[in-house]
């Protein structure tokens, strides 16, 4: 059975072959006020998904203004897919909240997994393209 936050993701996986053939830049707070004042030319933002999980701030109102200016890749560190434990339903939910509030342009594979209460990153083997 199909869930709405499959679809949700699935959707955001589709859409990994929209971003431009353009370097794009990770989003930080310094970066903010700059984008939006300067406007440089730069083919995409993208930002690690748990940075925006929380109910709003001034991460998710920055992140709206410049996403109107610039395609999004968000990109998750936390899922946890193949750990010994079952997924995190909660986080699940909370990613396709940001899904649908800041619906991206793409999306990368998670590069984070749990082990026990360990939680390694795995960014140099995340799936990266080198087109």
């Amino acid at each position: 059975m199909t869930t709405p936050a499959d679809t949700t993701v699935h959707r955001a996986a589709q859409a990994a072959c929209q971003l431009p053939a353009r370097a794009g830049l990770g989003l930080k707070p310094e970066y903010f006020r700059g984008l939006l004042e300067n406007h440089p030319d730069i083919g995409f933002l993208e930002i690690h998904a748990e940075n925006y999980m929380v109910e709003g701030g001034p991460f998710h109102h920055y992140l709206g203004l410049l996403h109107e200016k610039y395609p999004l890749s968000i990109h998750g560190v936390g899922l946890s897919i193949g750990a010994e434990t079952p997924l995190d339903g909660d986080h699940l939910q909370r990613l396709k909240t940001l899904f649908e509030r800041h619906p991206p342009t793409a999306t990368r594979p998670p590069s984070m997994t749990r082990c026990g209460r360990s939680t390694a990153n795995c960014s140099s083997a995340s799936g990266r393209s080198r087109r």
